[in-house]
């Protein structure tokens, strides 16, 4: 507060302030308080068993909790979990067969399933209004897939180390019992938008870099999760094929598998580590959050897709992992869990961050009254202020 004027400056919420070390602040529009981190220094992972973990192939979920899944033989799919009682994998109901094995399935936010077969992506429609398409491009072997929350989605061709954006849509078939005539006026082509897979440019990414899953959050960024000689990386990537922003996860080797929690939280799995991994999204450097997210009964497989639908407005986001849940009739019954966090997270001991603006009077000579902090300061716990006033700009040797 300026003493003399009576006026004063507000730095509200963790917004306006900047963390000495990246990560050790959160930076919430209402409030500022050190970040999650972990205790832990590391994991039990155990990398080897990571290329075999990836050969699995995800389940997908809609909004009522049935699920589609592939078959032991890989290339039938079928779907479970719309009744109460669970049943054999042999008698749930086949979606389809493919000619060739199916290596992701992924449900669009058109409520289309999505299947990756033979380098393609079959997107089958689950009513008879469509029928089935396969959308292809040259040079390109899709490998695994991920919808986007508004249409569409990005497949992954991980032996070319490629990226496609599939966008389009499927046009409904003609009514049998209702044809025109044959004088009538039909637009040419009669779907505008028909699905169409385009390859990004190449510059995404680097030498020694392996890709080997995707994932979109709900407001539709895709990351990439990258192997390298040293540590794994998520990369941002858009339509462009600009190299955006990258993050080095630390504290894990082979990560297999990857799902945003919401915009700005995403978590991996780890061969050997009873628990996700959860990260915050920033540039740079990453460690694990300080929240434990368990694996109960995990059976060692990737999380699955969830189709977007009505929460892809929603900064949240379900993730779910398959787990065991044996029954006296179906003891190899497997099922989804959702990640849920224990309740107390671990938080980093101290921070120190720096206005990034610092307060101005826009003039001389004023007389900087009193500082005055709304706070919430567990018992053991406290904050310093460092201070100082100029009549000139910040100088740089200025204390911070």
């Amino acid at each position: 507060m300026d003493a003399n004027g009576q006026r004063f400056w507000l730095a509200l919420g963790g917004t306006p302030w900047t963390p000495a070390i990246p990560g050790s602040l959160e930076l919430r529009p209402e409030h500022l308080q050190l970040a999650s981190q972990t205790v832990a220094t590391s994991y039990p992972e155990n990398p080897a068993d990571a290329p075999a973990r990836l050969e699995r192939v995800p389940m997908t979920r809609d909004a009522f909790g049935t699920r589609a899944f592939v078959a032991p033989d890989g290339v039938t799919v079928r779907a479970t979990g719309a009744f109460s009682e669970p049943e054999a994998v042999g008698s749930s109901p086949v979606v389809f067969a493919a000619a060739a094995p199916v290596t992701d399935l992924a449900l669009g936010a058109d409520g289309f399933l999505y299947a990756v077969t033979d380098g393609k992506i079959r997107i089958h429609p689950l009513n008879n209004r469509y029928s089935p398409a396969t959308i292809e491009a040259a040079a390109f072997a899709a490998w695994r897939f991920a919808s986007a929350p508004n249409g569409g989605g990005w497949a992954l061709d991980r032996a070319g180390r490629k990226l496609a954006r599939l966008s389009g849509q499927l046009w409904p078939d003609p009514l049998a019992f209702s044809a025109p005539p044959p004088t009538a006026f039909r637009p040419e082509p009669e779907n505008p938008t028909p699905p169409v897979l385009s390859v990004i440019p190449d510059g995404w990414l680097e030498a020694g870099e392996d890709p080997v899953a995707l994932a979109c959050s709900p407001e539709g960024r895709l990351a990439v999760l990258l192997w390298t000689a040293t540590e794994p990386r998520l990369q941002l990537v858009d339509a462009s094929g600009r190299r955006s922003p990258a993050a080095t996860l630390k504290q894990v080797e082979r990560p297999y598998s990857l799902g945003w929690l919401s915009n700005e939280r995403f978590a991996v799995l780890a061969a050997g580590v009873p628990e996700a991994i959860v990260y915050t999204w920033r540039e740079g450097e990453l460690f694990p959050a300080g929240e434990v997210y368990p694996l109960r009964d995990h059976d060692g497989g990737p999380f699955l897709h969830h189709a977007f639908g009505s929460r892809a407005t929603s900064n949240e986001q379900t993730v779910e992992y398959p787990s065991r849940q044996p029954t006296t009739t179906l003891p190899n019954h497997f099922a989804p869990r959702p990640l849920v966090a224990l309740a107390l997270p671990a938080l980093a001991k101290n921070a120190m961050g720096t206005l990034a603006k610092p307060f101005d009077s826009g003039g001389t000579g004023t007389a900087w009254h009193r500082l005055y902090v709304e706070a919430n300061l567990p018992p053991g716990t406290g904050f310093t202020v460092y201070a100082a006033a100029t009549d000139a700009d910040r100088p740089e040797d200025a204390p911070t």
